[in-house]
């Protein structure tokens, strides 16, 4: 598949900003009767995520994009977990590990 520089400018953009997110948001309280009971529940639900699994949240993953995304996985809309997803044109964190010990070519 060929690569398109502007459309994946784009689609970052959407992510680092939070369009998405606020999007669902937008959408969830909409469909909700009662909008200050709803941000109670998300709030008491993102509390209890954070004192089962202290270690998990605070970096990069907040409990509060974890029960979002799964209130519109419920609903049937796909969304990765805690809305994280790894930019696919940076190395992981194996890529120096895995290419550390090859030498290019014409460098021996």
């Amino acid at each position: 598949m060929e690569r398109i520089p502007f459309l994946e400018e784009k689609v970052r953009k959407i992510r680092d900003e939070g369009k998405l997110v606020h999007l669902d948001v937008e959408k969830i309280l909409l469909s909700e009767d009662n909008r200050y009971d709803f941000v109670n529940e998300v709030a008491a639900e993102a509390n209890s995520y954070v004192e089962s699994n202290i270690d998990e949240y605070g970096g990069e993953k907040k409990a509060i994009f974890h029960v979002l995304s799964n209130r519109k996985n419920d609903a049937g809309i796909y969304r990765p977990e805690a809305y994280a997803e790894s930019d696919p044109f940076k190395p992981g964190p194996h890529y120096v590990k895995e290419n550390a010990n090859e030498c290019p070519q014409g460098f021996l």
